[in-house]
């Protein structure tokens, strides 16, 4: 019998939605298949350059397709990889964490996606950020010059720093952006997000049950939060030194992050307000907090929608 804890309802007897994974493959399906559609850039622009032209112009994001009127590449340049090895590291990222936001969630994880891959794209300050940074970073003087020419490595450095910001916008406006990457961080940032909240109301709402397998989820949502942080955590570092690569749209892997903490944050807040409307209380299961729906036989089970 499920027990009331501060208005929540904890139990471990909810039976598990055998539908979440038929629900999952069917709209991750139409996704993946759209992605392994598009050819690789590399392997095509060997074969047939005006092909490639063609999907860099009518599916990548750029400055300047978005100024033609593309206005669609901000969201079907997560469908365009630039080699096999690009793809298959998305895939492999992607289908793992957005299955985990999906047992939560539901099918916003696919709303969640392509907001990250919008926010990448959008970002065009974060862009230049990079680039000017990637210009001047490496021509910096002052970190190789001995005290006594700190100051005038400083004079320097400022002014490397300002022709760095002016070159910025044309650098980023003759650049085009392909991949899935900012949407994989931003079901990454909902997936951290998911990862504390377990932990925290395993602890504060488990039952026995629950409790019996917290060093194992400790284990398991503690790798999960180290990594994700340390991820960020080195992305946000190598974009400050400059140290980032032209090949890798860093800003826009942390914008998609930003966005899927705050995805996760409107969700929660909506299935909390569903709940309260509908005097339906919130379950926790196993760490996982959802609302209670009632089934044909009168049984509880725990809804993630």
């Amino acid at each position: 019998r499920p027990e009331r804890r501060r208005g929540l309802v904890t139990s471990c007897n909810c039976p598990v939605r055998m539908d979440l994974t038929w629900d999952f493959v069917s709209a991750a399906a139409p996704l993946v298949a759209g992605m392994l559609l598009v050819p690789r850039l590399d392997a095509l622009q060997l074969r047939d350059q005006r092909s490639a032209n063609d999907i860099i112009r009518n599916l990548a994001y750029s400055e300047a397709n978005v100024a033609q009127g593309r206005w669609w590449t901000q969201f079907t340049y997560a469908f365009v990889h630039a080699s096999e090895e690009h793809l298959v590291g998305n895939l492999l990222s992607l289908l793992p964490h957005a299955y985990m936001v999906h047992g939560t969630f539901g099918g916003n994880w696919l709303p969640i996606f392509f907001g990250g891959v919008f926010a990448g794209a959008y970002d065009r300050a974060g862009k230049r950020y990079q680039a000017a940074r990637g210009l001047s970073e490496p021509l910096a003087l002052r970190r190789h010059a001995p005290t006594i020419l700190e100051p005038a490595a400083d004079a320097v450095d400022r002014v490397t720093r300002q022709v760095a910001e002016w070159l910025a916008p044309s650098i980023v406006r003759s650049m085009n952006f392909v991949g899935a990457s900012a949407g994989v961080w931003a079901l990454q940032g909902t997936c951290l997000c998911l990862s504390v909240e377990q932990l925290v109301l395993t602890l504060w709402h488990g039952d026995y049950a629950s409790m019996r397998s917290l060093p194992a989820m400790f284990f398991a949502h503690g790798i999960s939060i180290l990594s994700l942080s340390g991820r960020v955590l080195s992305t946000a570092s190598s974009l400050q030194a400059g140290a980032s690569s032209a090949l890798v749209d860093h800003s826009g892997h942390l914008d998609g992050f930003i966005f899927g903490i705050g995805a996760y944050a409107v969700l929660r807040f909506v299935q909390l307000g569903h709940a309260r409307r509908s005097r339906r209380p919130m379950v926790v299961r196993g760490g996982v907090l959802g609302y209670s729906e009632t089934s044909s036989d009168g049984s509880r089970r725990l809804g993630g929608r």
